[in-house]
């Protein structure tokens, strides 16, 4: 009596330690869900300053968003921007989704600007410059260039402080910092106070956005995007500026164009999360309908799914406890906990049902604890394994599934011998032959796995060069409709689609900025075309030189303040009285000690941006920045300008993932092999020698079918069509432990054929998902477990007469 109390009680203190665990992570706001496609991709490098560099670009781009006004004159373009902005500024959760939304040229930034070129006039001369000051003819031509920037009426920069600068060096260096934004940014160009291009007879004006984390919260159905889109669409619907047909043009010249990483992660994740819901919606309505055509009572239904429900709670509480957020991927994988977790429950039941010589819950349990445990260990195996994966949506995975399984199986163990027994009558099923199912033949069994292991071989050996690890990423989401069409059409008008970068390492901040110079050099001479230099390409020297640069800029304006001559001529043409006096005050002012600029310096809020994108800093010991080209270039070019030995590191992030996803194949693999040899170890100490080879057959047959269906369907060998493998082998060898410890009784049978079903269904509705991950996952597991319940069947002993 006492067990029966305290087994209940530790069931019940484990689910609310688990749940309160969970409250106490969304009490520190820990707590969130998620379907960033980045986060389902595994780390590319093992450097910690790589990922770091990984993080912060994916991350940036993550979380900005371009809408681009589009019309047949730049009036209309610019008219139609200035709506969708002040709309978009005026609404209520604005602040809440957007750290920044840009359309107008701002004063203040240009102000900002302006101020620190005057502060380090003296420090930011580029190299040609300094060459040029080095003797008198490249002084006074260079004064001579100050003298018609002054009175050509083009100039950049306020004329108010020549009294200080008679050589106009607040002109060139904004010329210069302009043309390097120019050079290394987009197509588009200042004009009427907002940047625009013109592109194939339309004029498009671009708005650009930064979204908060909350605004960037796509599995939250209110979101920056979501926003974005009420805002805009309808505009487009308005008479006054043009209408979208649907087909990817436009019946009046006037619309939006969206563009940006977070436009695909909402519309794959909205489409990704009305699946799941679906799926969850159908799996549990098949399940329940099956259930109730096989039980014909409440208590076995209404349990089967209270086991699930709790399940699923303690497996999100765990996760969610552990890791502090959960993965909508994982969610799908908590669909197919209806399938899996009600096993142990339908093996409860149907002896529950009918099995008349079990005369309570406990005598249930003592029959069937052996083959319970031992289902319980080699599932858990196979998903603990998962857990050293270097993968952290793999990670969410593995305690989901080992959480919920676990607490399934604790329910059948602790909860249901609680229930008491139906009368004798009423413990058969109805539906379901009282004979035992026909016997088939050895022979018959014989050529039936002979099939089973043949065709699958045959195949793979006459299609072997198909037989091969490979992921790539763009195949996991696929563009299409408009948001294709407005990606192809934005790349073209912006020109701006940085898709690789280097990092760079060094032992000090001089030295990092020094490799930056160098290395931009060497990058400008090997990559141009025709002769002439790449600029296109950030890096943090282009606008903090190195210190040593600094100082050759110094004392280059130390020169031409020492051309006194020069200067008292500069100071006549400008018209300024006592032309003598400021020559020497301006040498004097040139000869005084100077800051040196920094990364960490004040910096205008404009390069302050880009600077916090690129320049990494210390991280354990060296300092790191970002290389950034900003067009596409051949990636041989690429690769043969990365010097690791020097610390230059070429990074290709799409490359890279799929080679990181090739390396987590392989070593799910691996782990098959170590989960193959632990639970075969286990199981040899239950079962006789030539028991146990049978057991292993069946996960091995399992792995034959699912390589062989996805070599014929042309479906990619995977991340995810692995990771279905090593589930299949925790799930599908409980069919043949189950049936090897009871003999293939007609009960066990009947249990079997019903646990089928509902994994079955579970992961066959995964299958039909659009979503690449989830069908390729779900496809992987409804093969494997086909056939190795297929196997199972045929590899059970002539049934006997007997439960």
């Amino acid at each position: 009596m006492k067990n029966n109390i305290r087994l209940p009680f530790l069931y019940i203190f484990l689910h609310l330690a688990a749940i309160t665990a969970f409250g106490i992570s969304v009490a520190k706001g820990r707590f969130s869900i998620t379907s960033d496609l980045f986060s389902m991709i595994p780390e590319t490098s093992e450097s910690r300053a790589l990922q770091l560099a990984d993080k912060r670009l994916t991350g940036s781009s993550g979380k900005s968003v371009f809408i681009l006004s589009r019309a047949r004159d730049f009036a209309r373009a610019r008219e139609n921007a200035g709506r969708a902005y002040q709309t978009l500024k005026a609404a209520p959760e604005f602040s809440d989704y957007f750290e920044s939304l840009t359309l107008y040229s701002d004063a203040a930034a240009y102000t900002e600007i302006f101020d620190f070129i005057r502060r380090y006039r003296a420090n930011l001369l580029d190299e040609k410059t300094v060459i040029q000051l080095k003797d008198k003819d490249g002084i006074r031509d260079f004064a001579e260039a100050s003298l018609a920037g002054i009175y050509s009426g083009f100039s950049l920069a306020p004329l108010d402080d020549l009294e200080n600068d008679p050589y106009f060096l607040d002109q060139v260096h904004l010329r210069r910092l302009m043309q390097i934004l120019s050079d290394s940014g987009t197509n588009m160009s200042l004009k009427d106070g907002v940047l625009a291009a013109e592109f194939e007879g339309d004029w498009f004006v671009m708005i650009q956005g930064t979204l908060t984390k909350k605004g960037a919260a796509l599995a939250q159905k209110k979101n920056g995007l979501q926003l974005i889109y009420d805002i805009c669409l309808p505009m487009e619907g308005d008479s006054s500026v043009g209408s979208y047909t649907g087909k990817g043009e436009f019946s009046a010249p006037t619309s939006f164009v969206f563009s940006g990483t977070p436009f695909h992660s909402h519309k794959s994740s909205t489409k990704a999360s009305f699946e799941i819901s679906l799926i969850s919606t159908l799996s549990l309505l098949a399940v329940l309908a099956m259930l109730i055509f096989v039980f014909r009572t409440p208590l076995p239904i209404f349990a089967a799914f209270s086991s699930i429900l709790l399940a699923v709670c303690f497996a999100f509480s765990m996760t969610a406890a552990i890791f502090g957020q959960v993965h909508a991927l994982t969610l799908v994988f908590g669909t197919s906990l209806i399938g899996s977790c009600i096993d142990y429950s339908l093996h409860f039941f149907v002896n529950w049902k009918a099995n008349p010589a079990l005369t309570s819950g406990s005598q249930i349990r003592s029959f069937l604890k052996k083959g319970l445990i031992l289902s319980l260990v080699s599932t858990e195996i196979c998903y603990f394994l998962l857990i050293f994966a270097p993968f952290p949506l793999l990670k969410q995975m593995a305690v989901f599934s080992l959480s919920g399984i676990l607490s399934s199986f604790l329910t059948v163990m602790m909860i249901y011998p609680l229930f008491g027994l139906q009368s004798h009558e009423k413990r058969i099923f109805k539906l379901i032959l009282k004979s035992p199912l026909p016997a088939i033949k050895p022979l018959h069994r014989s050529i039936f796995l002979l099939a089973m292991t043949a065709i699958p071989l045959i195949t793979l050996i006459v299609n072997h060069s198909k037989v091969q690890i490979k992921n790539n990423l763009s195949a996991l989401y696929k563009m299409e409709g408009r948001l294709k069409n407005d990606t192809i059409l934005a790349s073209r008008v912006l020109n701006y689609t940085p898709s690789s970068w280097f990092v760079l390492r060094a032992d000090s901040e001089e030295e990092l900025l020094r490799l930056e110079e160098n290395f931009a050099k060497t990058f400008q001479a090997q990559t141009g075309k025709d002769g002439k230099e790449n600029h296109k390409f950030l890096c943090t020297s282009l606008f903090v030189p190195s210190a040593q640069n600094q100082k050759a800029s110094i004392n280059a304006v130390k020169n031409l303040a020492a051309s006194r001559e020069i200067t008292e001529e500069l100071y006549e043409y400008l018209d300024f009285e006592n032309p003598d006096q400021l020559a020497r005050s301006f040498q004097k002012n040139a000869g005084r000690e100077r800051e040196i600029l920094t990364p960490a310096s004040p910096l205008p809020s404009q390069l302050k941006k880009i600077i916090d994108l690129l320049w990494l800093g210390q991280i354990d010991g060296n300092f790191y920045s970002v290389f950034m080209p900003t067009s596409n270039l051949p990636e041989s070019i690429m690769e043969s300008l990365a010097e690791p030995e020097k610390g230059i590191f070429y990074q290709n992030k799409v490359r890279q993932i799929g080679q990181g996803l090739d390396r987590l194949s392989k070593m799910i693999l691996l782990m098959l092999g170590i989960a193959s040899l632990v639970i075969l170890l286990v199981l040899r100490l239950f079962f006789s020698l030539k028991e146990t080879l049978k057991i292993a057959a069946v996960p091995l047959l399992s792995m034959l079918w699912i390589l062989t269906v996805f070599v014929i369907s042309g479906s990619p060998i995977d991340f995810f069509c692995i990771t279905g493998i090593i589930l299949v082998f925790g799930l599908g060898i409980d069919y043949i432990i189950y049936m090897t410890g009871h003999e293939g009784g007609r009960l066990e049978t009947a249990a079997i054929i019903l646990s089928f079903l509902t994994t079955a269904i579970s992961f066959g509705a995964l299958a039909l998902s659009s979503f690449v991950p989830v069908h390729a996952t779900g496809l992987s597991i409804f093969t494997g477990l086909t056939a190795a319940f297929l196997a199972t069947m045929a590899l059970q002993k002539p049934p006997a007469d007997k439960c």
